[in-house]
């Protein structure tokens, strides 16, 4: 009789053992995507700064051309924005 209950208890930490084992494994797996997405949004943050200055640089480099054809394009486009939106010049 004792041999069923040792082997029963036995059993019993294989089981406990599995179930430790599993949550280690899980423990891991979620450490692991966490670590993933905030490198994710590491980089999506650096994209997003980067695409702000091309677009600050850019912004800049079209306000600068004070050429005939830029100015009256401008002009064309502001114009246009004031009909769309109802403002008066």
């Amino acid at each position: 009789m004792k041999q069923i209950q040792h082997t029963v208890v036995d059993i019993f930490n294989a089981g406990l053992g599995l179930i430790k084992a599993g949550e280690e494994t899980v423990s891991t797996a979620v450490a692991s995507v966490q670590e993933s997405v905030a490198s994710v949004q590491k980089s999506l943050d650096e994209v997003v700064a980067n695409a702000s200055k091309t677009y600050e640089d850019l912004k800049y480099k079209g306000a600068s051309d004070y050429s005939e054809g830029a100015i009256k394009a401008r002009d064309f486009v502001a114009g246009a924005a004031r009909t769309v939106t109802g403002a008066k010049a």
